[in-house]
């Protein structure tokens, strides 16, 4: 009923263009359309480097996508590695009683087959609920001679519904020093928050984002998209590919000004997806000249509070692992998991017990810390 082919170049992937641009819009997880991911394996240099399971259906019909490819006998997720969630494509058609059909092929052709030379498989970034991790979950139990390991990253999210219920959570600071920047700001400037979707993101737009994004310590480290030129190519795919794509603006206007262009200027950026009932907040920034009245932090709240009004949308996704100031939000706790599979061989087992050491050392390092707190 179901078969496998193994897709290993950029060149041949492209006849599956249409059918994974379609999947992508069934997933629970927000991915990318093709055109993005060929962008990413070009920049990656990753043309020749692919390994794209395919499953068929009766031969004919494409009905699961799992993107792969290989470095150094690692086989990596495609995307996974840098960018906020990974899944394996499946089709909504497929019942839930051929899931673990599905799983158990590409475990075959991966783990027992071995068509793919391998020391170690990794699979960064999935939730529990998505499908990597229940092929994951089936690798485990079938193939117990390998050797796993597991562990998460946290993740903040807001719920929507009652804006009111949710604002009385955030933190009283936060709250308060927003009111006092809002306050200083208007004393020289008139504030206006202003939002663009879709085919409404011109080019100038995106090079405003880059700019305002760049214009603060990313940029000075060099961590900012616009002094990464690979970045300003994968950015220039990514958002106008993405119709469900928005940029938030906060734009100031000096006071008795009578030029609207020359005293007009954005101060703070913020760009997200929309992906069914989820929002996710990818990327922001801020003008440094303007840090002490906490740009960023006014922008998103503009933006939190928009979504909150918009009842297609259930969640916020805040993507801010590891940022111990998005908890000031009244965010809630979510976990994305990394796997890693390893094959049996000596370095495979070598690479496992170099992870789990890491591992341990730093449970012993904050066990002592909780302590001496």
């Amino acid at each position: 009923m179901y078969s496998v082919q193994i897709v290993r170049c950029l060149n041949d992937a492209f006849s599956l263009k249409e059918v994974w641009d379609k999947l992508i819009l069934e997933q629970q997880s927000l991915l990318f359309p093709f055109v993005v991911y060929e962008e990413y394996c070009k920049i990656n240099h990753l043309e020749n480097s692919l390994v794209i399971f395919v499953v068929f259906q009766a031969r004919v019909d494409v009905v699961a996508i799992f993107p792969f490819y290989t470095q150094n006998k690692m086989i990596h997720a495609l995307f996974g590695d840098h960018f906020y969630e990974f899944d394996l494509l499946l089709a909504k058609t497929i019942k839930d009683d051929d899931h673990a059909t599905i799983f158990k092929m590409l475990a075959l052709s991966l783990l027992k087959e071995r068509q793919i030379d391998f020391v170690q498989v990794v699979l960064k970034n999935i939730s529990s609920s998505s499908y990597a991790q229940i092929f994951f979950n089936y690798c485990q139990k079938a193939f117990p001679h390998l050797l796993h390991h597991n562990y998460a990253v946290d993740i903040y999210w807001i719920a929507t519904g009652n804006f009111e219920f949710y604002w009385e959570g955030v933190s009283k600071n936060l709250k308060k020093n927003m009111r006092k920047a809002t306050r200083e700001l208007q004393k020289h400037y008139s504030i206006e928050y202003r939002s663009y979707k879709g085919g409404a993101i011109t080019e100038e737009l995106r090079e405003r984002f880059y700019q305002i994004e760049s214009d603060n310590w990313k940029g000075s480290e060099g961590y900012s998209i616009k002094t990464q030129s690979a970045l300003v190519r994968f950015y220039n795919k990514l958002i106008p590919n993405m119709q469900a794509a928005e940029l938030f603006f906060l734009v100031i206007k000096a006071k008795g000004s009578d030029s609207e262009s020359e005293s007009e200027m954005s101060i703070a950026a913020l760009l997200v997806f929309h992906h069914q009932h989820t929002v996710y907040y990818w990327k922001s920034g801020y003008r440094q000249h303007f840090a002490s009245y906490s740009p960023s932090h006014l922008l998103l709240g503009h933006a939190i509070s928009m979504h909150f009004q918009n009842p297609t949308i259930e969640k916020i996704n805040l993507i801010a692992s590891g940022q111990s100031y998005i908890k000031s939000w009244n965010v809630e706790v979510a976990y994305l998991n990394t796997v890693a599979i390893y094959s049996g061989s000596f370095i495979g087992h070598l690479l496992y017990l170099k992870k789990k050491s890491k591992n341990m050392i730093k449970w012993v390092l904050l066990m002592i810390k909780g302590e001496r707190g």
